[in-house]
């Protein structure tokens, strides 16, 4: 797991590797370093691990503003309420 801040102010969260529940929680320890409003880049390749993150972004109040998937890499690029 890495989690690096970028230099234009975003995050990446690269969870490669990992299966659940692993994404899941290292995103949620992740997101409570972060500011309001920031965003954060996920990395993964479990592809459940898009649908139970995409689910606590729904119930914390998160914003999905990107998902993309590409030969077994997904990405969801998502800002903190």
């Amino acid at each position: 797991m890495k989690f690096n801040k970028r230099d234009d102010g975003t995050y990446e969260l690269d969870v490669k590797g990992y299966t659940c529940p692993y994404p899941l929680l290292h995103f949620k320890k992740s997101i409570e370093k972060m500011e309001s409003g920031e965003v954060v880049e996920v990395i993964l390749d479990y592809a459940n691990s898009m649908e139970t993150i995409g689910t606590e972004c729904k119930r914390k109040g998160h914003e999905i503003l990107d998902h993309s998937a590409n030969e077994g890499i997904y990405t969801l690029k998502i800002k903190k309420a």
